[in-house]
Protein backbone atom coordinates (compact mmCIF):
# COMPACT_ATOMS: atom_id res chain seq x y z
CA UNK A 1 0.00 0.00 0.00
CA UNK A 2 1.25 3.06 -0.43
CA UNK A 3 0.25 6.56 1.23
CA UNK A 4 -1.55 8.49 -1.42
CA UNK A 5 -4.64 5.17 -0.88
CA UNK A 6 -4.30 6.01 2.58
CA UNK A 7 -4.77 9.81 1.91
CA UNK A 8 -7.75 8.60 -0.49
CA UNK A 9 -9.14 5.99 2.03
CA UNK A 10 -9.02 9.07 5.05
CA UNK A 11 -11.14 11.19 3.13
CA UNK A 12 -13.06 8.55 2.36
CA UNK A 13 -13.92 8.16 6.04
CA UNK A 14 -14.31 11.77 6.62
CA UNK A 15 -16.48 12.60 4.07
CA UNK A 16 -18.57 9.82 4.34
CA UNK A 17 -18.26 7.60 7.46
CA UNK A 18 -17.88 9.33 10.50
CA UNK A 19 -20.92 11.37 10.16
CA UNK A 20 -23.09 9.11 8.61
CA UNK A 21 -22.87 5.78 10.10
CA UNK A 22 -21.83 4.45 13.84
CA UNK A 23 -18.86 2.96 15.01
CA UNK A 24 -21.04 -0.17 15.49
CA UNK A 25 -21.78 -0.65 11.60
CA UNK A 26 -18.87 -2.90 10.98
CA UNK A 27 -16.29 -2.11 8.41
CA UNK A 28 -15.19 -4.75 5.95
CA UNK A 29 -11.67 -4.76 4.29
CA UNK A 30 -10.97 -6.94 1.50
CA UNK A 31 -7.85 -7.63 0.55
CA UNK A 32 -6.70 -6.52 4.20
CA UNK A 33 -2.97 -7.90 5.10
CA UNK A 34 -0.86 -5.18 6.18
CA UNK A 35 1.63 -4.21 3.17
CA UNK A 36 3.46 -0.94 3.85
CA UNK A 37 0.29 -0.31 6.42
CA UNK A 38 -3.38 -0.85 7.16
CA UNK A 39 -6.89 1.19 6.71
CA UNK A 40 -7.81 0.30 10.48
CA UNK A 41 -5.19 2.59 11.99
CA UNK A 42 -7.15 5.70 10.22
CA UNK A 43 -10.15 4.77 12.14
CA UNK A 44 -10.54 5.48 15.78
CA UNK A 45 -10.00 2.34 18.18
CA UNK A 46 -14.15 2.06 19.31
CA UNK A 47 -14.99 1.09 15.40
CA UNK A 48 -15.18 -1.96 14.37
CA UNK A 49 -13.17 -3.33 11.61
CA UNK A 50 -12.66 -6.48 9.99
CA UNK A 51 -9.84 -7.41 7.82
CA UNK A 52 -10.34 -9.91 5.17
CA UNK A 53 -7.91 -11.92 3.07
CA UNK A 54 -6.82 -14.89 1.38
CA UNK A 55 -3.68 -15.32 3.82
CA UNK A 56 -2.95 -15.12 7.93
CA UNK A 57 -0.99 -12.23 8.60
CA UNK A 58 -1.29 -8.65 10.42
CA UNK A 59 -4.22 -6.88 9.96
CA UNK A 60 -6.28 -10.29 8.62
CA UNK A 61 -9.61 -11.01 10.91
CA UNK A 62 -11.10 -13.56 7.87
CA UNK A 63 -9.02 -16.05 5.86
CA UNK A 64 -10.48 -17.06 2.73
CA UNK A 65 -10.11 -19.45 0.72
CA UNK A 66 -10.60 -18.22 -2.68
CA UNK A 67 -10.82 -14.21 -4.21
CA UNK A 68 -14.99 -14.89 -5.39
CA UNK A 69 -16.33 -17.30 -2.03
CA UNK A 70 -15.80 -15.46 1.61
CA UNK A 71 -17.08 -17.02 4.70
CA UNK A 72 -19.59 -14.25 4.97
CA UNK A 73 -23.00 -14.60 5.19
CA UNK A 74 -24.73 -12.15 2.66
CA UNK A 75 -25.71 -9.17 3.55
CA UNK A 76 -23.32 -8.92 6.32
CA UNK A 77 -21.47 -5.22 6.32
CA UNK A 78 -22.78 -1.70 5.87
CA UNK A 79 -19.44 -0.47 4.87
CA UNK A 80 -16.68 -2.41 2.64
CA UNK A 81 -13.66 -1.09 1.54
CA UNK A 82 -10.92 -2.57 -0.74
CA UNK A 83 -7.88 -0.60 -1.91
CA UNK A 84 -4.96 -1.56 -3.41
CA UNK A 85 -6.53 -5.00 -4.10
CA UNK A 86 -8.32 -5.29 -7.30
CA UNK A 87 -4.98 -5.36 -9.12
CA UNK A 88 -4.41 -9.06 -7.79
CA UNK A 89 -7.76 -10.48 -8.91
CA UNK A 90 -7.95 -12.19 -11.98
CA UNK A 91 -11.47 -12.56 -12.35
CA UNK A 92 -13.35 -9.20 -11.65
CA UNK A 93 -17.05 -10.06 -12.64
CA UNK A 94 -16.61 -12.58 -10.32
CA UNK A 95 -15.24 -10.91 -7.54
CA UNK A 96 -17.37 -7.56 -7.46
CA UNK A 97 -20.35 -9.79 -7.39
CA UNK A 98 -18.78 -11.29 -4.33
CA UNK A 99 -17.97 -7.77 -2.75
CA UNK A 100 -21.48 -6.79 -2.95
CA UNK A 101 -23.00 -10.32 -1.94
CA UNK A 102 -21.76 -9.53 1.52
CA UNK A 103 -22.62 -5.64 1.80
CA UNK A 104 -26.14 -4.89 3.03
CA UNK A 105 -28.73 -3.13 0.28
CA UNK A 106 -27.98 0.60 0.71
CA UNK A 107 -24.62 -0.18 2.30
CA UNK A 108 -21.52 2.12 0.78
CA UNK A 109 -18.85 0.65 -0.63
CA UNK A 110 -15.39 2.28 -1.50
CA UNK A 111 -12.82 0.61 -4.11
CA UNK A 112 -9.00 2.11 -4.72
CA UNK A 113 -7.07 1.01 -7.35
CA UNK A 114 -3.94 1.99 -9.17
CA UNK A 115 -4.26 3.45 -12.98
CA UNK A 116 -0.71 2.87 -13.31
CA UNK A 117 2.29 1.38 -10.89
CA UNK A 118 5.32 -1.01 -11.20
CA UNK A 119 4.27 -4.77 -11.31
CA UNK A 120 4.26 -5.94 -7.90
CA UNK A 121 2.90 -9.52 -8.06
CA UNK A 122 0.44 -10.61 -4.39
CA UNK A 123 0.78 -13.54 -6.00
CA UNK A 124 -0.46 -12.21 -9.48
CA UNK A 125 -1.11 -8.27 -10.51
CA UNK A 126 -3.00 -8.03 -13.52
CA UNK A 127 -4.83 -4.75 -14.03
CA UNK A 128 -4.55 -1.01 -13.45
CA UNK A 129 -8.27 0.08 -13.68
CA UNK A 130 -9.43 4.15 -14.68
CA UNK A 131 -12.53 5.67 -13.60
CA UNK A 132 -14.82 3.83 -16.90
CA UNK A 133 -13.51 0.36 -15.39
CA UNK A 134 -15.22 1.07 -11.75
CA UNK A 135 -17.97 2.30 -13.16
CA UNK A 136 -18.87 -0.71 -15.83
CA UNK A 137 -17.94 -2.92 -12.21
CA UNK A 138 -20.84 -1.10 -10.37
CA UNK A 139 -23.06 -1.28 -12.71
CA UNK A 140 -22.55 -4.79 -13.40
CA UNK A 141 -22.60 -5.52 -9.47
CA UNK A 142 -26.08 -3.06 -8.79
CA UNK A 143 -24.21 -0.35 -7.09
CA UNK A 144 -25.34 3.16 -7.62
CA UNK A 145 -21.98 5.34 -8.04
CA UNK A 146 -21.49 8.61 -5.90
CA UNK A 147 -18.24 9.54 -6.25
CA UNK A 148 -15.54 8.08 -9.30
CA UNK A 149 -12.27 9.53 -10.22
CA UNK A 150 -8.70 9.36 -10.59
CA UNK A 151 -6.63 11.15 -8.58
CA UNK A 152 -4.04 12.20 -10.95
CA UNK A 153 -1.13 12.42 -10.09
CA UNK A 154 -1.19 9.74 -7.87
CA UNK A 155 -1.93 6.67 -9.70
CA UNK A 156 -5.35 5.88 -7.86
CA UNK A 157 -8.54 5.37 -8.76
CA UNK A 158 -11.24 5.77 -6.46
CA UNK A 159 -15.06 4.28 -6.60
CA UNK A 160 -17.51 5.06 -4.12
CA UNK A 161 -20.89 3.80 -4.37
CA UNK A 162 -23.87 3.01 -2.89
CA UNK A 163 -25.73 -1.13 -3.46
CA UNK A 164 -28.76 -0.78 -4.73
Amino acid sequence: MHQSSLNEMKKFFEKYIYSNYKSTDTILDIGSVDINGSYRNLLPPDWSYKGLDLQTGKNVDIVATSLYEYPIEDNTYRIVISGQCIEHVQDLHKWIKEVTRVTQKAGILCLIAPTSWVEHRHPVDCWRILPDGIKFLFDLAGIKPIEVYHNAPEHDCIGIGIKL
